[in-house]
């Protein structure tokens, strides 16, 4: 390792995997655009970036999860899973990230993780599975908009990724 590394920040990093992740088809200029080498010390990150880093922890401990981790036989959430809620979650534009807490970040006992957003009136929800993702919005408890999209070849399509940003643009 070399010299000088934050080792809390490395450890947080190392976690990415060696083979490709999934990856947003389009072009980003936001805070992780390789999951696979991003790295910076703690010291040096933006507010925005720090986040980004501690939903990764998040995630890294949402992964060790074993079988039945809740006690009603919650499934082991799949690396897969794990891989596109990175990618997902990395490449939010940072005006963006913060909107959003490590709380909100949640193991589901069906596999998936759940990524709520509440503020005031408006809840966005959404649930990364394996091979498709999920989410809805509403405002004053009322369904604005629902969708479910099956994963294409890893990558999460980018019309999609664009309605979902201004879903979260609009939680007030």
């Amino acid at each position: 390792m070399p010299p000088n590394i934050d080792l809390a920040a490395f450890a947080v990093i190392a976690m990415a995997p060696n083979h490709d992740t999934p990856s947003i088809g389009v072009e980003t200029n936001y805070i992780f655009d390789d999951l696979n080498t991003f790295y910076k010390p703690y010291a040096e990150m933006t507010t925005e970036e720090n986040k980004v880093s501690k939903f990764k922890g998040r995630l890294n401990k949402i992964s060790s999860l074993k079988e039945n981790w809740d006690g009603y036989k919650a499934s082991v959430i799949d690396q897969s899973v794990i891989f596109h809620s990175m990618a997902f979650l990395g490449s939010i534009p940072s005006h963006l990230i913060s909107k959003l807490e490590e709380e909100n970040i949640h193991p589901t006992p069906y596999g998936t993780i759940l990524i709520e957003i509440e503020n005031n009136n408006d809840e966005l929800s959404i649930e990364i599975g394996q091979n498709e993702f999920s989410f809805y919005f509403e405002q004053n408890e009322h369904l604005i908009s629902e969708s479910t999209i099956e994963f294409e070849d890893q990558d999460i399509s980018p019309a999609i990724f664009e309605e979902i940003l201004d879903l979260l643009e609009n939680v007030s």
